[in-house]
């Protein structure tokens, strides 16, 4: 039975399963009943976008389940279809990588201007690739042109890329191609397991670490409450902003505010040139969610988490609550704590090489005595002359020895 899985994405920019599910048939019925059952689980809750592959049973189970969602197909999948049947056309590959580089120019104009004008010229210049883009692409093109889709909140997802992935992950958990239903489902469980600990680290890192970036004046409101990756794509926005110059007003686009709910080049410069910060409402409430937990089950301000929170440790063993009273006072009044600062370390360059802070081991003490027992003996107590060493350098001449012969007879076997 083939397998369906369902992917979405965090505010820090994850992968994560949202579902899977096993059907009969690849076909409308099939895909209708998967949607169906992830529309009851989802609740009230309505995707944004859904990114697909130009399956037609799948196009039309997500009209029909899901009428209210914008449906994007995924441009990668839509250039390498148009490469390989240029290349079947023409037998020609640079002629077919030629072809798919104009056509992926052609979806990124960002203008419905642009694009209808770019259609017409390739109209006229590709006679025999027209009849199949137009029966095929054209007829969807509000799912992939970047002149439509740049108005859809999408978070920069227009590729299904990230299925891909995920489905190369899951394929590795099960190891297999012929399961029964039980083994699957303990091993793409355990896999979800794993995926709910990568997602808590990282929108923890978020909430508790500081992204370096270059702006961070400009972004300093936003420390901790804002996943890095929306402050990332922001300060590649800022600097996109800055290579347009003089053209910032007619070349920006403002594409970034309407796709991932984030301010885009032109107002973040406005905003730097005012000395302002970017606000938290500035940003969408998707790239503010840091929890794990449901969007609408976060406290709407600090006031009620604080009450929530104080309500909670009342209702504690008094062991727990000792210790909450402790931290938070400690939190409160670090001057009343009892410990003192380290002092100062004046000369932070290291002990002195001859230094010591440990005691000698047995074989320390051994040479030690050998060593001067050697140094009294007298010359004439030495008839072949030869000098004397201690035991210990003995050992390191010999071992030396070993190691440079071992190296000269394997240079002479590899040569």
């Amino acid at each position: 039975m083939p397998m369906v899985e369902i992917v979405g994405v965090t505010p820090v920019g994850k992968s994560f399963l949202i579902a899977y599910a096993f059907v009969t048939h690849e076909d409308k019925e099939g895909y209708t009943w998967v949607l169906g059952k992830l529309r009851q689980m989802l609740g009230g809750v309505t995707p944004n976008a859904i990114v697909t592959d130009r399956e037609q049973g799948l196009l039309e189970a997500v009209s029909l389940v899901f009428p209210e969602s914008s449906h994007l197909l995924c441009v990668w999948h839509i250039d390498m279809a148009v490469e390989k049947y240029a290349l079947e056309l023409l037998k020609s590959e640079w002629m077919a990588k030629a072809i798919s580089s104009k056509w992926w120019h052609k979806v990124r104009k960002n203008t419905v201007e642009e694009h209808e004008r770019r259609w017409a010229n390739l109209c006229n210049k590709w006679g025999g690739m027209v009849g199949y883009l137009t029966r095929t692409w054209m007829i969807h093109v509000d799912k992939w042109a970047s002149c439509y889709t740049n108005h859809i909140m999408h978070f920069g997802n227009t590729t299904t890329s990230r299925v891909e992935s995920a489905h190369s992950v899951v394929k590795n958990w099960l190891n297999s191609a012929t399961l029964t239903l039980d083994s699957i489902w303990t091993r793409v469980h355990a896999h979800i397991g794993q995926q709910h600990v990568e997602i808590r680290k990282h929108l923890e890192n978020s909430r508790s670490t500081t992204l370096a970036v270059a702006q961070a004046r400009l972004f300093s409101l936003l420390d901790g409450k804002v996943s890095h990756k929306a402050i990332k794509l922001m300060s590649e926005e800022f600097t996109r902003g800055t290579k347009l110059g003089m053209g910032l007003d007619i070349g920006c686009g403002c594409s970034m505010v309407s796709t991932h709910g984030l301010l885009c080049a032109c107002q973040l410069h406005q905003l730097y040139q005012e000395d302002r910060p970017v606000h938290l409402d500035d940003v969408h409430v998707f790239r503010r969610t840091l929890r794990f937990d449901d969007v609408n089950s976060v406290p709407a301000n600090d006031d009620v988490q604080l009450s929530e929170m104080f309500d909670e440790i009342r209702g504690s063993d008094p062991v727990r609550r000792r210790l909450f009273v402790e931290s938070i006072h400690s939190q409160l009044h670090p001057e009343n704590e009892d410990v003192l600062e380290p002092a100062v370390l004046l000369n932070p360059r290291g002990r002195p090489r001859r230094a010591t802070t440990r005691n000698l081991s047995g074989f320390e003490h051994s040479n030690m005595k050998r060593r001067s027992s050697t140094l009294s003996t007298p010359q004439t107590d030495n008839p072949t002359g030869l000098q004397s060493f201690p035991y210990s350098k003995c050992l390191t001449l010999r071992f030396t020895l070993i190691i440079n012969v071992t190296l000269f007879t394997h240079m002479q076997l590899v040569s």
